[in-house]
């Protein structure tokens, strides 16, 4: 990226330790001085919010499925301008694609921004032979992916670590180790039994999941392996891709400006930045608030957005907030625009009903039916054509995005399961889905929002 360097951190699996690697990494960098930007492989909205604490700066996504090459790199170099160095965190299988090929694979984004790799080698219950052979196994398997070196993760204890090194050694693999994490020496922790990150720019929110286990768990210091591994990699740092211009770019706002409120809070923190970015430049005005801590709905604005995030995990505090959801109800029958996402079209429903069938918790009113908690989590890839009638985006526009459902819609999920499916709800110029679409690839999406707001008197 010009001046800016690129580094790229994969692992064989989901589950190894990337998130811990890539944001340890990105605090040392930090603390070393050095402008980081962080980017994540994949759909995945959590990693990107871990980045954006321990860099300071917005997390993107790259996608080699819900964007093209040339998209993925014009997001690379429109933000290189303002970073010494880009960590970009893979998703799942380093050679894993979407559709069981290489296509969207963190090793064809590697490739794509000319970017070393520091692998992630999961050492937990491994024999060392067995470590040495798989590690062997990933560095023959694409001779064309530059992997920069190796991080033991999760090894057992000091006499471990040095029987996996000598057998690396002895097996003659040539790449470096740049470092080991104990079992208990991870940062992070698990990623998903403390997925909440508190966003709201007012206040902290209250309640029994108040406070960000992230800031808790930000390395403040190096870890163990933060030196050698720092060394190692502003050793090997891949060359950049360039600079270029780009909505991503801060640029002077449109003087035809519409106040669009954006809830960011614990329930609703997850948000392309992109799409965010091409509101911004189509002339939204986006005013933050929080459901959560209390908040009313901003003044003057004409359109809400409700992302994704964790609203069954704040129920309680949702439902507290009435005066919120009566002058949402009311928002929607003046006309007012609101488009929900996953968590926010949860909280737009009739109810939220809580994992295990307990009372039900009055959400908002606006589509004519309640959700409830899911036992398991589920996601998907989905292609989404906007049908004619649809209040918020142009008939015929596609979309790439990300289906994630920790909620079903009534009694049974069994209609939700067909392929081809008719998704979302609208009613009057209001607009919910379990899609998450990346507006990247399809940026009239974000500028017929913009216009539909605008037209709200």
């Amino acid at each position: 990226m010009g001046g800016c360097k690129v580094i790229v951190v994969g692992g064989m699996q989901a589950g190894v330790g990337k998130s811990t690697v890539t944001v340890g990494l990105m605090a040392a960098l930090r603390q070393r001085g050095l402008r980081v930007q962080g980017f994540k492989v994949g759909p995945d909205l959590l990693d990107p919010l871990l980045h954006e604490a321990a860099t300071g700066k917005p997390s993107y996504n790259l996608d080699g499925w819900m964007l093209t090459k040339e998209h993925n790199l014009s997001v690379a170099r429109s933000l290189a301008g303002d970073a010494d160095v880009a960590v970009v965190e893979g998703g799942d299988g380093l050679y894993d694609g979407t559709f069981g090929d290489e296509d969207g694979s963190t090793g064809q984004l590697a490739k794509w921004l000319g970017a070393p790799v520091v692998l992630v080698l999961d050492c937990d219950g491994l024999p060392a032979r067995s470590a040495a052979a798989l590690l062997k196994g990933h560095l023959a398997f694409d001779e064309e992916l530059p992997i920069a070196g190796v991080i033991l993760n999760k090894t057992k204890d000091a006499a471990h670590e040095k029987h996996i090194r000598d057998s690396i050694e002895g097996a003659g693999i040539g790449a470096p180790i740049f470092g080991a994490l104990r079992r208990d020496d991870s940062g992070l922790g698990d990623r998903n039994k403390f997925p909440v990150i508190p966003e709201s720019p007012k206040r902290a929110t209250s309640g029994s999941h108040a406070g960000s286990p992230l800031r808790a768990n930000t390395p403040k210091k190096e870890h163990s392996f933060g030196r050698n591994l720092v060394g190692g990699v502003v050793a090997r740092l891949g060359r950049g891709v360039g600079t270029g211009a780009s909505h991503l770019i801060p640029r002077p706002l449109f003087s035809n400006t519409v106040r669009v409120g954006i809830a960011r809070d614990a329930a609703f923190c997850h948000y392309y930045r992109e799409n965010l970015a091409l509101l911004r430049e189509c002339g939204a005005d986006l005013v933050p608030f929080s459901p959560v801590a209390g908040d009313s709905l901003p003044q003057g604005c004409r359109g809400i957005l409700f992302g994704g995030g964790y609203p069954e995990l704040y129920a309680q505090e949702l439902t507290g907030n009435r005066s919120l959801r009566m002058a949402i109800t009311a928002f929607a029958a003046g006309g007012g625009v609101i488009y929900g996402e996953c968590g926010g079209l949860m909280f737009l429903s009739q109810a939220l009903i809580p994992e295990g069938g307990a009372q039900p918790r009055p959400m908002c009113g606006l589509a004519p039916f309640s959700t409830r908690v899911a036992a398991a989590p589920a996601s998907s890839y989905a292609e989404v054509t906007i049908r004619p009638g649809c209040p918020l985006f142009p008939a015929g526009c596609r979309a790439r995005g990300r289906v994630h459902r920790n909620s079903e819609i009534g009694p049974s999920a069994n209609h939700w399961e067909a392929v081809g499916r008719v998704e979302g709800y609208a009613w009057r110029n209001v607009l919910m889905s379990y899609a998450r679409l990346h507006w990247g690839g399809t940026p009239e999406m974000a500028r017929h929002f913009v216009d539909v707001c605008k037209g709200v008197p």
